[in-house]
């Protein structure tokens, strides 16, 4: 998987234009996560085609840049989070971004140190 970071300006309509050429080329959009900081909008975005999604976002002339991400399985009890976190956290491994998927259970992560977190973690 690849999560795409991307900046947009801080306005209305600023990531529609971005979500609806995806529709529009039939690519699904699987998690996103977004914040303003400083006028600007900060935007991650997973999709299920990143080859697709790049070229959309080249056409767009949306800056971007990509990292691999890594979608975990999470048990539905309390403190699942916790032990998957202290478990990076003993391997030296710096969580860079999580957030939810459309798909109960499951989180995109991106670390520092990808291969290592990918044998470590309950991969979805």
């Amino acid at each position: 998987m690849i999560e795409f970071w991307l900046r947009v300006r801080d306005k209305p309509g600023a990531l529609v234009k971005v979500a609806e050429a995806l529709a529009g080329e039939g690519i699904n959009i699987l998690a996103i996560a977004g914040m303003v900081t400083y006028r600007s909008g900060t935007n991650r975005i997973v999709t299920d085609d990143a080859d697709r999604t790049r070229s959309v976002l080249d056409c767009l002339r949306v800056r971007f840049e990509e990292k691999e991400a890594l979608i975990i399985r999470l048990a539905d009890i309390p403190g699942e989070l916790a032990s998957i976190r202290r478990e990076l956290e003993n391997h030296l491994i710096n969580v860079e971004s999580v957030y939810p998927t459309s798909t109960r259970g499951q989180l995109i992560v991106t670390v520092d140190k990808t291969e290592e977190a990918r044998r470590l973690l309950p991969l979805a």
